[in-house]
């Protein structure tokens, strides 16, 4: 007995041993698949957060920010591309479509600036070993910030228009994440070849500051413009004649057609009425709350409405606090981060700096 007990005591063993190896197996290789999935594809704070540390950073080769800008900021995989996170993030979060135009103005506003930089170098990565031809790639560089300062007008954030600075500042973002990516990366190529880089220091540190003092003002447009389209709390009466409804006081006074129906009272007490309470947000499209019910001797008009109300006012306090949640989190998560991280480029003493005239930009027609 001992000697079976043994045997199948040792068989179970061995199949606990081979499941398991299996098993972790499979975890192996599901955690390769979840990494290779990683690194094919980026979200848009992925891409924020790395542009952060490279301009905040201390790194001395412009490779890697030149490889960093074209994987995410001039490339044609949707997956990888800062730009593909922008539009369709705030397609969402605003329930709207960027026009055809627009688009193409933007897209050709990245194109001419993605032809300068390769005029300016056939090779980057060859031509660091070449100190000479460095030099001269280095100039031509510093001549590209004209070129893209020209280009922030399309990607600005429109003075005068709330709801035009919320839509576009998730690009407006990138647009400035790229713009001060290249100025670092031209520093360095300045530096390591003996150039004075006042003349890209000073754009870097203006940039900075312009996107602090712009981007702390923001978030009041933000919450404007998601905010004002949830609606207050609407109160209708429908009245039913001969199956079909009339709204009967939706609105301050009633329309001329029912009032005739109601002169003298004769007939409005023999059809019934029916009491509609809403709230709705209107750019998602939302029914935040939607209740009705009819009218009897014993639940009047007015107790119905008033109970009604109140629900939906509270529906409505809930909806509003949960949609607030998701602003805070995306100014958190975007302009904060920006505005935290940005200071370190010319240390604590200089946090309160200010640039004399920040620049404005049309509003967007």
């Amino acid at each position: 007995m001992k000697a079976k007990f043994w045997i199948l005591f040792l068989l179970n063993l061995t199949c606990l041993l081979v499941r398991s190896e299996t098993e972790g197996e499979e975890r192996d290789a599901k955690v390769e698949e979840d990494a290779a999935v990683r690194s094919a594809t980026a979200t848009y704070n992925d891409i924020l957060d790395g542009s952060l540390k490279m301009i905040t950073g201390k790194l001395e080769d412009p490779i890697k920010i030149r490889k960093f800008l074209n994987k995410h900021f001039f490339t044609n995989k949707v997956t990888m591309s800062i730009w593909a996170k922008a539009i369709k993030e705030t397609e969402l979060f605003y329930n709207f479509e960027f026009q055809e135009y627009d688009l193409a103005v933007l897209q050709d506003t990245l194109r001419n600036i993605y032809k300068n930089i390769l005029d300016c170098d056939g090779d980057l990565e060859r031509s660091v070993k070449k100190k000479k031809h460095l030099i001269q790639h280095s100039k031509c560089y510093t001549n590209i910030h004209a070129i893209i300062v020209a280009g922030q007008v399309e990607f600005g954030l429109p003075t005068g228009s709330e709801v035009g600075q919320a839509r576009i500042l998730s690009i407006n973002i990138a647009y400035n994440l790229m713009k001060l990516l290249f100025l670092q990366m031209t520093q360095n190529l300045v530096m390591n070849v003996g150039l004075n880089p006042l003349a890209i220091t000073k754009p870097i540190i203006d940039s900075a500051v312009e996107m602090i003092n712009q981007y702390e003002n923001v978030g009041s447009s933000v919450n404007s413009t998601r905010l004002s389209a949830i609606g207050t709390v609407r109160v209708c009466t429908e009245a039913t004649f001969f199956f079909n409804e009339f709204d009967d006081n939706c609105s301050p006074e009633p329309v001329k057609q029912d009032m005739l129906l109601y002169v003298g009272g004769s007939t409005s007490a023999l059809f019934e009425k029916q009491i509609k309470v809403s709230v709705k947000d209107t750019m998602s499209g939302t029914d935040v709350c939607s209740m009705e019910m009819k009218t009897t001797p014993q639940n009047p008009k007015e107790k119905i409405a008033s109970e009604m109300k109140a629900k939906c006012e509270k529906a409505r306090a809930s909806y509003t606090n949960k949609i607030d949640r998701k602003i805070q989190e995306y100014l958190s998560e975007r302009t904060q981060k920006i505005i935290k991280a940005l200071p370190t480029l010319w240390g604590r003493s200089k946090k309160k700096l200010k640039v004399n005239e920040t620049k404005s930009h049309p509003p967007k027609k």
